[in-house]
């Protein structure tokens, strides 16, 4: 794991993003994932392949536990080598990072998080590479308000560590919930967090209600106003 941070100051809360699907948003970087473990199967798996990432996308019911498009792919990379698997991931973060995948931040998130600050310590926390994270919050315009920047975290297992460092930095551990965790997957994202008795948001995009989040909603705009409330703000300001 590894942590790009800016000055640590003691904040009031702490508020977790999870990265792919919460804050980055875009079906490219799955697809192209898919893509890249799709050119090392054979044609009949390709095809299963490609007709689950669709169904999943679509919002159809495939009978697969799979929360994300990631995970889609992973259940269908079963019979193949680890190391070429994680070559294809690591190739599909290749093209995001040169930019050659659409990616987008929700709308008005930067708007938020600038309204939270300085009483809110932001973390944004992903199993995805920490080398060039700071690059991909600038293009989507969220460097300037994030604090804290966490890649390569193995979530789920890596993520009790963390938010114990957190607490422990902002003098929280006797009140886990002014740390509040969003994220689109349960088990990776929230479950951890809601187990030490953090709060919760669950970005359910297709609605499939995984796990007892605090709050849930289909798009991270959805939240805005429970983060608010969570932060100490009413809905329509300080």
């Amino acid at each position: 794991m590894y942590v790009c941070y800016k000055e640590v100051t003691v904040a009031e809360r702490v508020l977790v993003l999870d990265f792919d699907g919460t804050v980055c948003l875009g079906d490219g970087p799955g697809l192209r994932y898919a893509d890249e473990v799709g050119a090392l199967l054979g044609p009949d798996a390709r095809r299963a392949l490609t007709g689950a990432v669709t169904a999943f996308l679509a919002g159809r019911s495939t009978g697969s536990v799979a929360q994300d498009v990631y995970q889609v792919v992973q259940e269908h990379a079963t019979g193949l080598p680890a190391e070429r698997v994680a070559r294809a991931y690591r190739a599909s973060r290749a093209a995001l990072l040169a930019g050659g995948i659409a990616v987008h931040a929700p709308a008005g998130l930067t708007d938020l998080l600038a309204g939270l600050r300085p009483a809110v310590h932001v973390v944004v926390l992903t199993n995805a590479p920490q080398e060039g994270l700071d690059v991909l919050l600038e293009r989507l315009g969220l460097a300037a308000v994030v604090d804290e920047a966490v890649g390569d975290a193995r979530k789920p297992a890596g993520m009790e560590a963390v938010v114990e460092r957190l607490l422990a930095e902002h003098g929280l551990a006797a009140e886990p919930r002014r740390l509040l965790s969003v994220g689109d997957l349960w088990d990776n994202d929230l479950a951890g967090p809601a187990r030490r008795g953090c709060a919760t948001a669950h970005v359910d995009r297709f609605g499939r209600g995984h796990g007892r989040a605090d709050v849930r909603a289909p798009t991270f705009e959805g939240l805005y106003d429970a983060v608010r409330a969570w932060a100490g703000w009413s809905v329509n300001g300080r």
